[in-house]
């Protein structure tokens, strides 16, 4: 498997910091299993002997630049995100719950206003649905553009592994079922989609639409890294040499 070659220098001494991590995240599937995962397939073995250090450590990079769109980075304030919404920068996390509770909102006031219809005048009805709506409306516009920013940033994240992933396409399918199993994840997923369309790009470009979609994608991803880098200890040990090896390197 081919995978994009990254410099081992100062980025990869970067990259070591971002293992710790794997250690320190908690995801809700590993607290409903409170067991680590491992994943046990036969072509784990095959990655062992294939994947080169440098892959495990730019699989480590992608999932340290997707959790920060995901969450955000860590601010005087606490995190700030990656995407202004009325005024406040935003994480994928915090898009997806706004636009919950925008529906939410929406849905609750649309049926009170229907089941009140009776305590207003035909006019002042009118105009209460219409500002309503119109409200609804732009929130959605607002989120609409989002959205297709976010849906890129994350594909020019993780082209760099996907890309380099693409001749095992199969191979790794079967690892994320395997992932998806131990998780307890179940229903529809786009990581799970993307043998039927020939690349990710457009499973994630045509089909995904709402930050709520968005956030669950980039969740599954993620912990499916984590699967992966814990379950080859080989490859990572290869990693850590590398790392040592650049350190002593730069000390000379």
């Amino acid at each position: 498997m081919r995978m994009k070659k990254i410099v081992t220098t100062l980025p990869v001494l970067c990259l070591f910091l971002g293992m710790q991590m794997f250690s320190d995240n908690k995801t809700i599937s590993q607290k409903i299993s409170n067991q680590p995962i491992i994943l046990e397939s036969p072509l784990v073995a095959i990655l062992h002997k294939i994947m080169p250090a440098n892959a495990y450590g730019l699989m480590l990079q992608v999932r340290r630049k997707v959790r920060k769109l995901l969450y955000g980075v860590k601010g005087e304030d606490g995190m700030v995100g990656a995407y202004e919404y009325e005024g406040k920068m935003c994480s994928i996390k915090e898009l997806a719950n706004i636009e919950r509770e925008c529906e939410k909102n929406y849905h609750e006031k649309k049926q009170y206003l229907e089941a009140n219809k009776s305590l207003y005048s035909d006019e002042e009805w009118e105009k209460k649905f219409k500002n309503l709506q119109n409200e609804y409306d732009e929130k959605k516009r607002l989120l609409r553009v989002l959205i297709e920013i976010a849906k890129e940033d994350f594909l020019a994240i993780t082209c760099s592994y996907a890309g380099g992933a693409n001749e095992m396409k199969k191979e790794l399918l079967v690892l994320i079922e395997e992932s998806f199993e131990k998780r307890g994840i179940e229903g529809e997923s786009f990581m799970l989609k993307w043998e039927e369309e020939g690349h990710e790009g457009e499973v994630i470009r045509n089909e995904l639409f709402t930050f709520v979609e968005l956030e669950k994608h980039c969740h599954e991803f993620c912990n499916f890294m984590e699967d992966m880098a814990r379950s080859c200890p080989k490859t990572k040990q290869r990693f850590l040499d590398l790392v040592r090896n650049s350190k002593n390197k730069l000390s000379i």
